[in-house]
């Protein structure tokens, strides 16, 4: 009996151990072979932080074949670097591998609407599909139905959008255009004054309510709306998650360049000067490296390093315009005045309507000791950009001093209206008039 058992214990476990074996043989062979293979691109590289950031995501796909958000990241690293073929490859594997994520659908659509914006709309609509709350979603798709020329569709999604949120200026801009392209003009108003309210920082609300007005026949409305659209962002996109997270995937001389920029900004030049040091020992052909640390060394008096980087920056990049601008400052404080000159005169060659450049080579003349050049620089100046407020207020000072008085104090009164924070300026009126009253008096 004993021995019989122990016998069927034996047999028990060598089945197990078969199966046991059974099962790995075929995960070996079934799921090993329906694992996605990594593809190998072929990437015409510019960049080697580009190339590295590429290889390394490849890498962790290459560890992690079952892993959707290796695939993801994967196809985030080459959207992030413009290939965008191999990106859309491996998002849709990351797709495969997690159908619920809207997310990898909804960076396909981005991908796609440029060059096929029909595919691109059927994959917002899936995204939409797959998480109806997702706002910007559908605000995409509302907005690329209205350029598909869908108008009621387009319609459908921005009041739905307002039904969660009434005060939404994305869909109240995006009904205002509607209601433009209908011809009903004070719908429109009505929804982009109300957008621009919540929003007053996107240029195309002003420009359309711009155009609004002016068919309404209130010139002094669209007046002020042409005014808050030059004094608004250039460029101003509305807020989107995925593609931010795309973004931050961004490397190379360019990315590296913006986190210097942004560094500036917060006040720490050391940090970016630190971050464009690094630039340029990987890019030495990177003249924006070199022009935007020559701006740092100026905020910092190094006025020597700073025309030798500045000089780099243009022997590479002629036509870099600030870049001469900024050398000729760096050889005014140097006291190489006929050099500066000789800098706003090349910048001026490349680009004669240059407020800026004009200002500069005024000044210049004018410690030179050329006040009537300096003058004709100053004026040309203001008839470049007629808002340049310091160019009022010095053409004034040169005006003063030649004994134009009455010329000068309608100088400095332009100047003291485009500026009212212009101490100088309002120093200088006061001291005009008391002269003007002297040399006047009644």
């Amino acid at each position: 009996m004993t021995i019989r058992c122990r016998n069927v214990i034996f047999l028990v476990a060598g089945m197990l151990v078969l199966a046991a074996a059974l099962c790995h043989a075929y995960r070996h062979h079934w799921l090993g072979a329906r694992s996605p293979k990594v593809p190998r691109f072929h990437l015409a590289y510019s960049d080697p932080l580009a190339e590295r950031a590429v290889e390394d995501a490849r890498r962790e796909v290459e560890q992690n074949p079952q892993n959707s958000l290796a695939w993801g990241r994967l196809g985030m690293v080459l959207y992030a670097h413009g290939f965008v073929s191999e990106a859309l490859q491996c998002l849709r594997q990351a797709e495969q591998l997690d159908p619920t994520s809207q997310r990898w659908v909804y960076l396909q659509a981005r991908l796609l609407l440029p060059q096929d914006p029909a595919a691109g709309v059927a994959r917002l609509q899936q995204a939409v599909d797959l998480d109806p709350t997702r706002v910007a979603f559908r605000l995409r798709l509302a907005e690329e139905l209205f350029n598909e020329g869908q108008s009621e569709e387009s319609e459908r999604h921005f009041q739905r959008v307002l039904q969660k949120d009434p005060n939404d200026p994305r869909a109240l801009a995006g009904l205002g255009r509607l209601a433009y392209q209908r011809g009903d003009f004070q719908t429109c108003r009505d929804y982009l004054i109300r957008s621009a309210s919540q929003a007053p920082q996107v240029r195309a609300t002003h420009e359309l309510l711009a155009s609004v007005y002016y068919r309404l026949g209130d010139a002094k409305a669209a007046a002020r709306e042409q005014e808050l659209a030059k004094n608004a962002p250039d460029k101003w996109a509305w807020p989107d998650p995925y593609l931010e997270e795309v973004g931050t995937y961004r490397t190379g001389a360019e990315a590296r360049l913006n986190q210097a920029s942004r560094l500036l900004q917060q006040g720490k030049p050391s940090d970016a000067a630190a971050i464009l040091n690094e630039v340029i020992a990987l890019y030495p052909m990177a003249s924006a490296a070199y022009e935007a640390l020559g701006q740092i060394l100026i905020l910092q008096r190094d006025w020597p390093a700073a025309e030798r980087t500045l000089r780099k920056a243009i022997a590479l990049q002629p036509d870099a315009i600030d870049a001469q601008c900024n050398l000729g400052l760096v050889l005014e404080n140097l006291d190489r005045f006929d050099e500066a000159a000789s800098c706003y005169r090349d910048a001026l060659v490349r680009k004669p309507h240059y407020a800026q450049a004009h200002y500069y080579l005024g000044n210049c003349l004018a410690r030179l000791g050329d006040k009537t050049a300096a003058i004709e620089e100053m004026q040309a100046a203001i008839r470049c950009r007629p808002d340049l407020a310091i160019a009022h207020r010095d053409l004034a000072q040169l005006l003063i001093h030649q004994g134009k008085l009455i010329a000068g104090l309608q100088a400095l009164s332009r100047a003291r209206t485009l500026d009212p924070s212009d101490a100088m300026a309002r120093r200088l009126y006061a001291e005009a008039s008391r002269q003007f009253a002297g040399a006047f008096p009644f």
